[in-house]
């Protein structure tokens, strides 16, 4: 019999025997449908459970992690028009920006929370081609590395929040791939 413990704010759960589990509208479920059996624990309880039971990663609704994926998607489609090309119609990024976050907001910064990362969750969702060469995952990789920096730039000032999940060096891309 396995069992994991699974820690959500203040409240520790703790479930044994087999499981798939979803969190869904405010309740672990396990896949068939039906609730599991859990012991709940005030406090944090971690010290006395065995160091294999323990979750250390950090728990994200699996559907507003989908939907905030899909409204960044949809934001850095927006960004990404015209990007860098001068005498050409440039789209409102701001008022894609503030729409974008007033609408999806919480679910755009958790997958960036879970991506570690403008640059990364950008990267994430545009992957390089498959057959690409070093020289192309290179320019693809500064590319939207350069829009992850614009965004946070412009989102610096009405959305600081956004701008929070830029990653600081100045080195990113060589860190990142090892040149």
């Amino acid at each position: 019999m396995s069992s994991v413990c699974i820690e959500v704010g203040d409240i520790v759960v703790n479930v044994s025997g087999s499981y798939l589990l979803e969190y869904e509208n405010g309740k672990l479920k396990l896949s068939s449908g039906t609730e599991p059996e859990v012991v709940i624990k005030k406090q944090n309880p971690i010290s006395d459970l065995p160091a294999e039971t323990v979750n250390t990663k950090p728990y994200y609704d699996t559907a507003k992690l989908r939907s905030g994926s899909h409204a960044f998607y949809g934001l850095v489609e927006i960004w990404k028009k015209n990007f860098g090309l001068e005498n050409t119609e440039q789209p409102n990024r701001i008022k894609a920006l503030q729409q974008a976050m007033s609408i999806s907001g919480d679910e755009i910064l958790m997958y960036l929370k879970k991506s570690e990362g403008l640059t990364n969750g950008i990267l994430e969702l545009f992957p390089p081609l498959p057959d690409a060469d070093e020289l192309q995952i290179i320019d693809h990789s500064k590319f939207y590395r350069t829009i992850a920096c614009n965004m946070a730039q412009v989102s610096s000032v009405s959305m600081p929040e956004l701008c929070q999940y830029l990653e600081p060096h100045a080195n990113y891309l060589e860190q990142r791939f090892w040149w």
